[in-house]
């Protein structure tokens, strides 16, 4: 028997229609394990052919506690979301982990003041090189070495001694442009490299250490020293908070790759109608993944193979079905 795809969309939303929401999972199995550190994330979907943003509450542990489409994005709306994890889960928080979105320090400030706020350090660094232009500059240089790489394929190729000669001088001149940008790459690289030692340095003293080294770099009159220092400058205490807290995370990783097993399912499905139905599937799963044993993990998360977020979160599962979890008895 075949199903057409519009008959598993509906019978997909009449489950999903069903499904518990992450805080009512976690409610009914009673979760209190959680690490305490938050770690918030957004993505986008298409809803009636429009891109909106959905966001990402994840626990240190992997555990997920909250997804809400947000059509729009308000203090508001973020500061419900936070309340959502702070008052709907009684969740003992330590610290938020995020990127630099404006959206989540001004809502993290009312629902959570006082608590410590990390930025995330990849996403700084990234943020760093558009100031730069570094990521144009690394385009423009993989546009030219591909032009090279076609132009040297086609020298052997036949055509008469003037056309092999235009080549030779098209690959010529290729070159010596690649040359151009590669030395004008140079300083931005170097001075890059330095900075990440800076904000990855094993401890507050030696990050402190490294940040006065690099007042006094070699390359200090470069105009890209001066970009990073009045950036740097202005994020320290953001960026080196996890110095001062035992087990804070200093990227947002965790909720990143959450956010991409996510994402790999929700390519499926080209848009959405209502933000309704996005966030019943985004429910669907996320009670997937939270039920869903690790069988990858390595080194020290060796552990939790064999285990899933909601187990490590501290629940005793009456079954390994998760469609059995999540949904609502009729």
């Amino acid at each position: 028997m075949t199903v057409s795809p519009s008959s598993l969309d509906r019978m997909v939303q009449a489950v999903g229609q069903r499904c518990r929401t992450p805080e009512e999972m976690s409610k009914e199995l009673g979760l209190d394990m959680w690490r305490g550190y938050l770690i918030a994330d957004d993505k986008h979907i298409a809803v009636r052919g429009t891109t909106v943003p959905w966001y990402l509450g994840v626990d240190k542990s992997g555990d997920i506690l909250h997804a809400v489409v947000m059509p729009e994005r308000t203090v508001g709306a973020m500061v419900k979301f936070f309340e959502t994890i702070r008052d709907g889960l009684h969740y003992r928080l330590k610290g938020l982990t995020t990127d630099q979105e404006v959206l989540f320090s001004l809502a993290y400030g009312r629902t959570f003041a006082g608590k410590p706020h990390q930025y995330c350090l990849k996403h700084a660094l990234e943020s760093l090189d558009r100031r730069l232009g570094y990521h144009r500059q690394l385009l423009r240089k993989k546009h030219l070495q591909q032009q090279l790489r076609e132009i040297f394929r086609s020298l052997p190729d036949r055509g008469g001694r003037q056309s092999v000669h235009r080549r030779q001088e098209r690959f010529v001149d290729g070159y010596e442009r690649l040359r151009t940008l590669e030395t004008a790459m140079k300083p931005v690289e170097v001075l890059r490299k330095a900075i990440r030692r800076v904000l990855y340095s094993r401890s507050y003293r030696l990050g402190c250490s490294r940040w006065a080294n690099f007042h006094q770099h070699r390359l200090r009159r470069h105009p890209a020293h001066r970009t990073i220092v009045e950036f740097v400058s202005s994020h320290w205490h953001a960026l080196t908070v996890h110095y001062h807290y035992r087990g804070m995370p200093n990227t947002n990783n965790i909720a990143e790759n959450t956010m991409r097993q996510l994402e790999r399912r929700l390519k499926t499905v080209e848009g959405f109608g209502t933000e309704r139905t996005a966030e019943t599937y985004i429910n669907l799963l996320i009670a997937y993944l939270r039920a869903k044993p690790y069988t990858d993990c390595r080194g020290y998360r060796k552990y939790r193979n064999g285990l899933s977020r909601l187990e490590l979160a501290g629940a005793t599962l009456p079954t390994k079905d998760w469609l059995a979890l999540c949904v609502k008895p009729q």
